[in-house]
């Protein structure tokens, strides 16, 4: 028995929703023991850097965070049209891969920026991968939608860059976060209704 046979597409869908929330509620909660964190002139990552006070906090909440969104990739591929799809699926896994990794390789430690870029960069691409699969009808508004969130993404970072002002990196990473999660939430509710709709397509 495989893992897919293992995991329902609703305990998939599920763990697609709770993701996001498990990502900021541990980010909100750290911000809150740190009275310093400066949106603008701090990383998350710092939150969880070596030598930080409860820096374990932060770094158990991504660990968490990345295995509930490996949880909720399991099923993904049925919602995919062919191996588009899935290579895109398997790009946002190795994104999510990379979370966790950011979480075991706190702020300080050498492997931390790569991992941290490369989570970021493999999502991206995993989705927009994921967008362009789900343009075929009768489903492109999936298509439209995921697209949409990447290219707003990607302009909102590019405008944060734009002011004259040197900016920690926090604000482009929420950006990204809030993407990400807006895809994982979205995802997530039609695998948890994915079964009730079998017959009809996705």
């Amino acid at each position: 028995m495989n893992i897919t046979e293992k995991i329902t597409t609703k305990q998939s869908g599920l763990c697609g929703v709770l993701t996001p929330a498990v990502a900021f509620f541990f980010i909100s909660v750290s911000i809150l023991l740190h009275p310093w964190f400066q949106w603008a002139d701090n990383a998350l990552s710092d939150l969880g850097a070596l030598g930080t006070s409860y820096n374990l906090l932060y770094n158990v909440g991504m660990v968490t965070t990345g295995i509930l969104g490996l949880l909720f990739t399991v099923n993904l591929p049925q919602l995919m049209n062919g191996k588009i799809g899935n290579t895109g699926v398997l790009i946002f896994t190795l994104g999510l891969v990379s979370l966790i990794l950011v979480g075991i390789f706190p702020s300080g430690t050498a492997p931390h920026v790569t991992v941290s870029l490369t989570f970021f960069a493999l999502c991206a691409v995993g989705l927009t991968i994921i967008g362009i699969d789900q343009l075929k009808p009768p489903q492109w508004v999936w298509g439209a939608f995921v697209l949409s969130l990447v290219i707003t993404g990607l302009l909102a970072v590019c405008l944060v860059n734009a002011i004259p002002y040197d900016l920690g990196a926090a604000i482009p990473e929420a950006i990204g976060a809030l993407t990400f999660s807006e895809f994982s939430m979205t995802f997530g509710i039609r695998l948890f209704q994915y079964k009730t709709h079998r017959s009809k397509r996705h």
